[in-house]
């Protein structure tokens, strides 16, 4: 997965992003994606930051992704487990072409998870001052990804309420739907929203 993974290129809405990208500058793309396509805050930041490294980034995002996410796992289960979590995520993603080596695929569907996995490690360490803080920000990044992503977020996070009864673990969960929820409503407030929309069948 790795291996290949060097031999990564520009493909499809990679060249669309770039492009806006190169004719606006990076604060100004922000406002274009948010105004005239979509409210995916996280993803547009994180592209066009992508972009900004040029296209050979491409070819080394994926490894990047991929030892940040088994980091995430590692912060709470320990190395052996991180990497064949890891590995078992990948082999059983609906579509491993998109969700880890296309640049803008990966970011909207890889990414998040990283964000999620150190949130819920926080709920294996011992709370700090700053732990909630830090929660709330993870959250907030990894909902601005995909709604699709917040909303079974929300119900994951939810469920999990019920199911754990540490006080600790219900205060970071709270803070997690909560943030969730906030990061929902921000999205869907986007005007370009109305737009993407109208392209797609209701």
């Amino acid at each position: 997965i790795l291996a290949t993974s060097g031999l990564v290129r520009y493909w499809a809405d990679d060249f669309c992003s770039s492009v806006l990208l190169r004719n606006n500058g990076f604060l100004e793309s922000q406002i274009v994606w948010w105004n005239g396509w979509t409210g995916r805050y996280s993803a547009t930041f994180f592209i066009s930051l992508s972009e900004m490294l040029g296209q050979d980034f491409a070819n080394i995002l994926p490894s990047i992704l991929f030892i940040l996410f088994a980091a995430s796992l590692y912060a709470a289960f320990g190395l052996m487990s991180s990497l064949l979590f890891t590995v078992i995520f990948l082999l059983v993603s609906p579509n491993i072409i998109q969700s880890f080596y296309w640049m803008t695929g990966s970011l909207y569907y890889f990414a998040p998870f990283i964000f999620l996995n150190f949130y819920l490690a926080l709920s294996f360490r011992k709370s700090r001052k700053y732990t909630y803080l830090i929660a709330s920000i993870l959250i907030f990044i990894a909902v601005g990804f995909s709604e699709s992503f917040g909303v079974a977020l929300f119900f994951f996070l939810s469920y999990l309420f019920f199911v754990l009864d540490k006080t600790k673990n219900r205060r970071l969960l709270t803070i997690g739907v909560i943030s969730t929820a906030l990061s929902l409503g921000l999205m869907f407030l986007a005007p370009g929203n109305a737009v993407r929309s109208a392209t797609v069948s209701h």
